[in-house]
């Protein structure tokens, strides 16, 4: 209890403190107003009223009278001012929207007609090349050409769609027999041709 009665003592001193405060700071803006501000304006007043009596009369009537107008003139002219500024930047981007729009339409079309002009010549020129591969390969090498143009055009496919062909296995070397036949042939005639025989009774090389 004996620090309550010691704490509400000092409240009081500090809220009396700030109440003297704060009243010697209205004292001293309304002091300022009315020493600055107020006195002279009504020492002109009452000097204007002395020395032209009827247009100060016609002065403070047209003031008073046209307080209202001026406040209301200044309302709408900033309202509509903001009103204009408001709807000119909506149509400004209403308008670059619309423009990047149809902009970017002709762009997709031309970029779509560019597309289907660079794929017709690319497939002219493929089937062109590779009707021509075939026909040279099958006038040189018949069956044996056509199924290396298959073989060719595989991996030309593969190659440019982005596939790796797969290497030759062993398998795959010994499925051709007729061309290993005929290597065989011909290296077997070359050795009988290049490599002589021996006849052990007479010690006569003779040759094939």
């Amino acid at each position: 209890m004996s620090t309550l009665t010691e704490s509400e003592p000092r409240d009081r001193d500090d809220l009396a403190s700030y109440f003297n405060r704060s009243a010697y700071v209205v004292h001293s803006y309304a002091d300022r107003l009315e020493h600055g501000y107020a006195r002279p304006a009504i020492k002109t007043a009452k000097e204007l009223f002395q020395e032209h009596p009827i247009p100060f009369v016609f002065f403070c009537f047209f003031s008073v009278l046209s307080i209202f107008p001026i406040l209301l003139f200044l309302f709408v002219s900033v309202l509509v001012t903001l009103s204009f500024v408001f709807f000119a930047l909506s149509s400004a981007l209403l308008a670059s929207a619309g423009f990047l729009f149809t902009a970017s339409c002709l762009l997709l079309l031309v970029l779509s007609t560019n597309l289907c002009i660079s794929t017709f010549p690319t497939v002219a020129l493929f089937w062109s090349y590779t009707v021509l591969r075939l026909i040279s390969l099958t006038r040189a090498g018949g069956r044996a050409g056509a199924a290396q143009w298959v073989d060719e055009t595989k991996t030309f496919v593969g190659s440019g769609l982005g596939f790796k062909s797969a290497p030759k296995t062993e398998d795959t070397v010994n499925a051709s027999p007729r061309s290993e036949g005929s290597i065989v042939l011909v290296d077997e005639r070359v050795n009988v041709k290049q490599v002589p025989s021996q006849d052990p009774e007479k010690g006569v090389k003779v040759e094939d």
